[in-house]
């Protein structure tokens, strides 16, 4: 179902402090902190994952994750590794609808990659229908794996999908070739990962307007009107990027813009300085940070703000309306 943005960019006089979540559209897990980001094979295994400083999909200085398997028995046997962190979460209400990430077989063997998800308080486990075979040659490709009932499989427990994508507790990423499987494949592997995060059907989702999610805030930053404080949510579901359209208030039927605010991102909050002069209308408008924006939201009649064209600043190119939200 998707949801109406009707009052998108009207100016206020509060702000609001936006939470953080969980799962959350426009996050990345690219290992250039250094760290793992809390991947793990779990406390026993003598072969966790690790983060590599170089060699990743953009090439030297480019961080990615290395997880290794013995095969044969017992703990790091398995080529498998999963995350409670900042994976676990209820993926419906961030948006999420897939996740994609890139990856490189540096072993000697065809691995099957698949995805898997446990949720419903631990007690319910579905995992990838379908692998995607990734040849031992060292080469990094890219993975997009879905989250429907056809794209996932129940591999134990009596919840159903639905019941687990709002509980998600644990994401693991993993090897499985005789089909769908929660355990992962014994073998001795090494796997490469990088730039894991989660996609969302349709184009960037509309900023929440209050009828869902809490709506856009703005206050003066200074006397003169010439700094504005911007808050916005992005808890109730998140777009790689946003960026601010405005125009005359003279010109507000028409929303003819005059310029906009480039990669404002994604913190929820904003000082738009050097406001040009004048009175003015504006919006806070979601991108994935590569051409394409989302709704601007919808007026009283349910119909698209500016239609289906793109407003061509901040090198956008394209348009897409159908992002929802949540």
């Amino acid at each position: 179902m998707k949801i109406p943005a009707r009052y998108l960019g009207m100016a206020v006089l509060l702000l609001a402090w936006t939470p953080s979540g969980a799962v959350t559209l426009g996050q990345v897990d690219d290992f250039e902190d250094g760290t793992v980001m809390g991947w793990t094979e779990g406390a026993v295994s003598p072969n966790p994952p690790t983060n590599q400083f170089s060699g990743g999909p953009a090439g030297a200085g480019d961080n990615y994750l290395r997880n290794i398997s013995s095969g044969g028995g017992g703990a790091g046997s398995r080529l498998v590794m999963f995350n409670q962190a900042q994976w676990a979460g209820d993926y419906p209400a961030a948006g999420v609808t897939g996740i994609e990430f890139q990856m490189a077989n540096f072993g000697a063997t065809t691995l099957h990659l698949r995805i898997a998800i446990q949720g419903a308080s631990f007690t319910t486990w579905y995992a990838s229908t379908t692998a995607v075979a990734l040849p031992a040659d060292g080469v990094w490709y890219s993975a997009s794996f879905g989250l429907t009932t056809s794209d996932l499989t129940n591999v134990g427990g009596l919840a159903s999908l639905a019941d687990v994508l709002v509980s998600v507790d644990t994401l693991r990423i993993l090897s499985a070739s005789a089909g769908p499987n929660w355990q992962g494949d014994a073998i001795a592997a090494i796997l490469g990962i990088d730039n894991i995060q989660p996609t969302s059907a349709g184009g960037p989702p509309p900023v929440p307007d209050g009828a869902f999610g809490s709506p856009l805030l703005a206050s003066r930053g200074n006397l003169a009107g010439s700094v504005i404080e911007l808050s916005w949510d992005v808890s109730t579901c998140q777009a790689t990027d946003y960026h601010v359209l405005f125009g005359s208030l003279t010109n507000v039927a028409g929303l003819g813009i005059d310029g906009g605010v480039c990669s404002i991102g994604t913190a929820g909050s904003f000082t738009w300085s050097s406001v040009a002069a004048g009175d003015l209308w504006f919006l806070v408008v979601g991108d994935d940070g590569a051409g394409t924006e989302g709704s601007w939201g919808t007026d009283s009649d349910v119909a698209h703000r500016g239609g289906t064209t793109a407003s061509g600043v901040c090198a956008i190119i394209d348009r897409d309306n159908e992002g929802t939200c949540p």
